[in-house]
């Protein structure tokens, strides 16, 4: 029961990191959008030196999901 109740609350932690920071420095460039001496663009970030987190854009459209079907419930009534 005890690992359950940590796995649990591993679970609503790592929703909580998600959904108020779905955004995180990107791990190929750094954070600074570019690859070395060379001026590219990195391929990952596109220049913007942030990515999304494992899940982030998931429990985006699963709230955007829950969200619509709530308004559309309610011009239902």
């Amino acid at each position: 029961m005890t690992v359950t109740f940590f796995l649990l609350l591993l679970a609503a932690g790592r929703v909580v990191l998600v959904w108020f920071r779905p955004e995180r420095a990107c791990r190929w460039c750094g954070g600074g959008g570019g690859r070395g001496r060379l001026g590219r663009r990195c391929w990952r970030c596109k220049g913007g030196g942030r990515t999304w987190r494992w899940g982030a854009r998931m429990l985006r459209k699963a709230h955007l999901a829950a969200v619509k079907t709530w308004q559309e419930r309610r011009e239902d009534r």
